[in-house]
């Protein structure tokens, strides 16, 4: 893709929820291109439930494989982390976030990108964008680059996780 549009490596980023013998292809193929990981949660029991990957690859193996992949590419990895109210937004949940990133490999190696739920009617609702900011500032005062990135398309059911048929 990067040769047909003109694209540069750099400019491309893949998202994984935590496939470790992805990760380490990865790596190993595609060292020039980003690596996002959807983490969502740096607690075994929430990110089973959020992430059911997590039970075949728990975060022990999923921190090696990110040291791995940040060794072996020598690239910088971005944290997708999706707010949910009471579930994952706690600042217990921020501090057990930056003790993983710091168990896995210099902060200078992440940035988290904290991402509102988009609402579906389901279950889980969003953490308010206050909530959002003060986990972010939680996050900056532990050295561990954030940011809050925008949702487009919310209000027409049309953002990432909303895409579903209508009854």
């Amino acid at each position: 893709i990067n040769d047909k549009m003109e694209i540069g490596k750099r400019h491309i980023s893949v998202s994984t929820c935590g496939h470790i013998p992805g990760i380490r292809r990865f790596a190993k193929d595609f060292p020039q291109i980003n690596l996002a990981l959807s983490l969502h949660s740096a607690r075994n029991e929430e990110r089973d439930k959020l992430v059911p990957l997590n039970l075949k690859y728990p975060l022990e193996q999923l921190s090696k494989a990110v040291k791995d992949y940040i060794d072996s590419a020598k690239r910088k990895i971005f944290i997708e982390y999706v707010m949910i109210e009471g579930i994952n937004d706690r600042s217990s949940d921020a501090g057990k976030l930056a003790e993983w990133i710091k168990e896995t490999h210099e902060k200078k190696y992440f940035t988290v990108n904290l991402i509102a739920y988009n609402e579906t009617g389901k279950k889980y609702k969003s953490s308010s964008a206050e909530k959002i900011q003060d986990f972010q500032r939680l996050l900056l005062l532990r050295g561990i680059e954030t940011t809050i990135r925008k949702s487009l398309g919310s209000e027409i059911k049309g953002a990432c996780g909303q895409l579903a048929l209508g009854k």
